[in-house]
This record gives C-alpha cells, structure tokens and sequence, in this order.
C-alpha cells in the first residue's frame, strides 16, 4: 500500500514527493531528532552512512485563525511545527483545535502532520513526558504529508498544560522507529487564547 501511495504522489507532484522523500531519507539516515538539533549520523556508529548535516528548527507554540463554512466564523488552532532550517519544509507538524464535527466525543482535537515514507502498519503516537501513549488515527494525505488524529480528552488536555514536552512516535518504512520531542512550554497560554 505505501509503495503504491507514493508512486501516486510521484505521479501527481513530482517535485514536491521527490523533495519530501529525499528530506525525510536524510532525516531517516541521520537519525532524526527533536526540536532545534542537528542530525547527523555518528562515525562512532557500525553501520552508519556518512550525511550531510541537516538543522532542524521548532517553531514555538502559536494561534492561527481562518474563516470557514458559509458563515465565515475563524476556526482558531495552537500549533508547534519542525522544518528544516534550509527551505523550511515542514516535518513534524502537532496542532490543537476545537472539533468541527457535529458528534465529536470530545471538544478539541489533537492532529499530527507527518511526513511521507512511514510504516503505516505501525502506530503512530503522542506521549506526555512520562505517561501512557496515545495511539492516533491516520487520516489522509497530501502532498505535504500524513494526517493523524485523535480526540483529545479533558484528562489529556491537562496533562498537555502541566506537561514539559509532548513526544510523538513513528516508524518509517524501512522499519527504523522515531520519538521527535516537542517542547509543551508556552502551550498552556497559546491554548487559552482559543477560548
């Protein structure tokens, strides 16, 4: 199913897949790490393949607001995004929003934007510091990535405000597993605001 996804996405944008896969394969090559690191891969490694350094920078917490449906009411969401430091393209990508849906169990939703090139047989996670992981659902996808998830309740909302870092967890096709940490500071304030 993901080699025929991609060959889709290469079909249909060419230039914007190729770019995303080869980012993401030197994330995946240099081991992938959290907010305002640099990957590379270690010399002292067995088995590690020599990459060109990468920089990749965490936005903070921040509120975006757009019009929707025919009313045009702003839907407002609390974001934090990694991309890299050249070009800027998007990572990781954690928001906070209020449900759009009628019937939602829950008040806000907790969506996590991924890059291509992810084992989809494999759970995609959110973790507060130390506690119990959250699986979320894949979505969709598009051209600039994966789409999960999840219906966040008031239990994990709070753990979200009094928490130091959210860690979201994957695995790539090629079977190597990642937790990208995300700095929780500055959310509780950005969150408020959506009130």
């Amino acid at each position: 199913m993901p080699v025929l996804l991609l060959k889709s996405l290469l079909q249909r944008f060419p230039a914007v897949t190729v770019v995303f896969l080869a980012t993401f394969a030197t994330f995946v090559a240099a081991g992938g790490t959290g907010a305002q690191g640099t990957a590379k891969t270690s010399k002292d490694q067995p088995g590690s393949t020599p990459v060109k350094e990468q920089q990749f920078i965490s936005t903070n917490w921040t509120m975006g607001c757009k019009p929707t449906g025919e009313d045009g009411a702003l839907v407002c969401q609390a974001s934090i995004t990694i991309v890299t430091k050249k070009g800027g393209q998007t990572l990781l990508a954690v928001s906070v929003a209020p449900w759009e849906q009628k019937f939602a169990t829950s008040d806000n939703v907790l969506r996590v934007q991924l890059p291509h090139g992810l084992d989809l047989t494999t759970a995609v996670q959110i973790q507060i510091d130390d506690g119990k992981p959250h699986s979320l659902v894949l979505q969709t996808s598009d051209a600039t990535g994966l789409f999960a998830r999840t219906g966040l309740t008031e239990k994990l909302l709070l753990s979200m405000k009094k928490g130091d870092i959210v860690k979201v967890s994957f695995a790539a096709m090629n079977g190597k597993k990642f937790q990208i940490p995300l700095a929780l500071k500055g959310f509780t304030a950005v969150f408020d605001k959506l009130r």
